[in-house]
Parts: structure tokens; sequence; C-alpha cells
């Protein structure tokens, strides 16, 4: 499941879905990140930086467009090499 983040509400939504046994530091500083934006301590791009590190380290980010074989019209064939 990919699930995109656009705004710093969807940010903080993620973040508090996020199971509390996988929360370590590198999670908490990107909290604090986001909350720091949030108050205009903090620049957003610095803040979506740290939501990527949090991102990389947990291996979870998708980097580049992600868009489903079936929009592009590259679907495999039935032995799994493209059209």
């Amino acid at each position: 499941m990919i699930r995109e983040i656009t705004t710093l509400e969807d940010a903080f939504d993620f973040m508090e879905e996020w199971p509390e046994s996988r929360r370590g530091t590198i999670y908490h500083t990107a909290l604090r990140a986001l909350r720091a934006a949030h108050d205009k301590h903090l620049p957003m791009h610095a803040a979506r930086n740290a939501l990527e590190g949090f991102a990389r380290s947990a291996r979870i980010l998708e980097t580049g467009p992600v868009v489903p074989a079936w929009m592009t019209g590259k679907m495999p064939d039935r032995d799994g090499a493209p059209r």
C-alpha cells in the first residue's frame, strides 16, 4: 500500500498511526520537526527532510512517481515480461 503525504496534517496523521512499538529516536526527531514547522519555528522543507529521513530509516520511502502498471499501459505478459 502506498500512502501519499501532501500536507502537514497528512504527516501528523501518518505519524500518529505509526505503531508505538516501532517509535524510536528518528521517529521522535521527525515528529518534533513537524511540530516545529507547524509552529513556524522551522522551515517546512526541514520538516519534510526529517520525515523523509524517518521513512528511509523505516524502509518505507518510495521515491519518484509511483504509477500502477495498468495506468501506463505497460502490463506484463503472462510470462512476466513487459509488453
